[in-house]
C-alpha cells in the first residue's frame, strides 16, 4: 500500500512538473520540416500515403510509421498545432513511465525506478524531440523500443520482434534494438533471460535487422544528406558522444546547441568517473549491480552511436535515447546492496530524494526555459504562415514575393502552399528593388524586419 501511494505521489508530481515546463508549448506555430509533413499528408489520400510512405526509392530518409502518424494527425486535428504538441508530450510522458517500469523490472528500487521516470520526463537536453512536431519520430520509435525490451522481459520473442519491425519503420535510430535486446539478454538473472529457447530467440530480429540494413544502404546512396557530406568519419565520432554525455551530465543554458567547447571534457570525465565507481563496486563484490551497471552503460554508448558521424555537434532532439540509457545507468549505480543499518538507510534515502527534487525541479526550469528559446528562433516561419493565410483568406492573392527570408526555401514553399493553396507562386527576392521589380496584381511582398513577417508592399 505504501509504494502504491508513493508511485502514485511521484507520477502526480512528475505530471505536475511537466505542465509547468511545457505549458507553453500547446498554441506554439509549427517550424521548418513540420509544413512539408502537413502539405503532404494534407494532399494525400490514405492509398496514395501508403504508396509515399513505403516508396523505396527515397532521397531522404524512409519512415512510414511517421507518414502515417503525420496523416492521421492532419484528419484529427488539421492544421492546428495544439493537438500535435499534445501527442507529442503524451507520447513522452508514457516513455517516462515506460523507463520507470523497465528499471524496476531490471532489479531498481521503487524510487530509483521513479527518479528515473523522472529524469526521462524532464531532462531538457532531448527537449527538441517534445517541442518540435517533426520529431515525433524520435518519440515514436523510443515508444516502440520500450515496449519491446518490455515484451523481451516478459519472454514474448515475437511480439518484441514485431515491435522492433515498427521502430525500425519509424526511425534510422531503431537500429539498435537488436543490440539492444543482446544487452537484456546477458542479465543472468533467470528471471530477465529473455527466452529459455537462448540464442534461438534472437534469430527473427536479427533477420529483421539484416533485411533493414539492407534497404537502408540503398536508400543511403541517394540521401542527399550525405551527398552534402552530413555526415562522415573523422574526430567527430569521438566528439560528438563526448559532447552528448557532457550535456547529459551538464544541462546548462545556451548548451542545447551542443556547441561549447567545454562539453567533451565534461564527457570525458563523466566516462571516467562511471568507470572508476564500476571498478570500485566490482572490488566491494557488489556483482549484481556492478552488472547491470555496465549493461547500462553499454547501453548508453550504443544509443550515442547514431550522434557520432554527423559533421557538426548533434541536435537536440538525438539525445533522446541517450537520456533513457543514462537514467537506467544512474538507477544502477545508486542501487545499494551492502548491508546497512536502518539509521543509515533512512538518512541516505532522503538526502537522494532531496537532491533528485532538486536537480529535476531544475531540469523542468531549464526545459521551459529551452522551448521558449525554440519557439522564438522559429518563430518567422509561424508568422510567415499567419500572415499569408490572413491575406489569403480576405484577398486574391497568386503571387507573394519573399524578401530577406530567415527560413529556408523549401520550408516557405510549404508554408505558403498550406497558407494560400497550391495555386500560389512564390518568389525570392534579396532586396526590396528585385522585390517590386515582381510585383503584379493580386501580390504582396513579405518582409522579416525584426525576425518576424510582415507585409511591406501589395498590389
Amino acid at each position: 500500500m505504501r509504494q502504491r501511494t508513493t508511485a502514485l505521489l511521484g507520477t502526480l508530481a512528475i505530471i505536475a512538473l511537466m505542465v509547468l515546463a511545457y505549458h507553453s508549448l500547446p498554441p506554439r506555430p509549427f517550424a521548418a520540416d513540420d509544413f512539408q509533413w502537413l502539405l503532404g499528408a494534407r494532399s494525400l489520400s490514405f492509398d496514395d500515403m501508403l504508396r509515399s510512405a513505403f516508396d523505396f526509392n527515397q532521397s531522404h530518409f524512409f519512415r512510414p510509421m511517421v507518414w502515417l502518424l503525420f496523416w492521421i494527425q492532419e484528419k484529427l486535428f488539421g492544421i492546428d498545432p495544439h493537438g500535435y504538441h499534445i501527442v507529442s508530450l503524451a507520447v513522452h510522458l508514457i516513455n517516462a513511465a515506460l523507463v520507470g517500469l523497465l528499471a524496476w523490472r531490471l532489479g531498481s528500487s521503487a524510487i530509483l525506478a521513479m527518479m528515473a521516470a523522472a529524469l526521462v520526463a524532464l531532462h531538457p537536453a532531448p527537449f527538441e524531440a517534445v517541442v518540435w512536431v517533426s520529431a515525433q519520430s524520435e518519440l515514436l520509435a523510443t515508444l516502440w523500443l520500450l515496449l519491446m525490451l518490455h515484451a523481451w522481459l516478459g519472454q514474448h520473442v515475437f511480439l518484441a520482434s514485431l515491435l522492433l519491425a515498427v521502430a525500425l519503420l519509424t526511425k534510422e535510430s531503431a537500429i539498435i534494438g537488436l543490440p539492444l535486446l543482446l544487452l537484456v539478454g546477458i542479465n543472468k538473472n533467470e528471471r530477465y533471460t529473455a527466452s529459455k529457447r537462448g540464442w534461438f530467440s534472437y534469430l527473427l530480429p536479427g533477420l529483421l535487422t539484416l533485411a533493414y540494413l539492407a534497404l537502408q544502404l540503398r536508400i543511403e546512396r541517394d540521401n542527399y544528406l550525405v551527398e552534402r557530406g552530413g555526415y562522415g568519419f573523422g574526430p567527430q565520432l569521438l566528439l560528438n558522444p563526448l559532447r552528448s554525455i557532457g550535456l547529459l551530465v551538464a544541462p546548462l543554458p545556451g548548451t542545447e546547441h551542443a556547441d561549447a567547447p567545454w562539453l567533451p571534457f565534461i564527457g570525458a570525465l563523466a566516462v571516467l568517473g562511471v568507470v572508476t565507481w564500476l571498478i570500485i563496486r566490482w572490488h566491494n563484490r557488489v556483482i549484481s549491480v556492478n552488472r547491470r551497471a555496465a549493461i547500462a552503460l553499454a547501453a548508453l554508448a550504443i544509443t550515442l552511436l547514431p550522434t557520432a558521424p554527423f559533421s557538426s555537434p548533434p541536435d537536440s532532439r538525438y539525445l533522446y535515447l541517450p537520456v533513457i540509457a543514462g537514467a537506467l545507468l544512474l538507477a544502477a549505480l545508486l542501487e545499494r546492496r551492502e548491508q546497512i543499518n536502518g539509521h543509515q538507510q533512512v538518512v541516505q534515502r532522503r538526502a537522494l530524494l532531496a537532491i533528485s527534487v532538486a536537480l529535476i525541479a531544475l531540469f523542468a526550469v531549464e526545459s521551459q526555459a529551452r522551448e521558449a528559446r525554440f519557439a522564438t528562433a522559429t518563430g518567422a516561419d509561424g508568422s510567415l504562415f499567419a500572415v499569408a493565410a490572413a491575406r489569403c483568406v480576405t484577398l486574391p492573392t497568386d503571387r507573394v514575393i519573399i524578401m530577406g527570408a530567415p527560413i529556408a526555401e523549401v520550408h516557405a514553399r510549404a508554408i505558403l502552399a498550406l497558407a494560400c493553396g497550391d495555386g500560389i507562386t512564390p518568389i525570392f527576392a534579396d532586396t526590396l528593388e528585385m522585390a517590386e521589380a515582381n510585383l503584379e496584381r493580386d501580390s504582396l511582398v513579405i518582409a522579416f524586419p525584426n525576425g518576424a513577417a510582415q507585409v511591406i508592399r501589395e498590389m
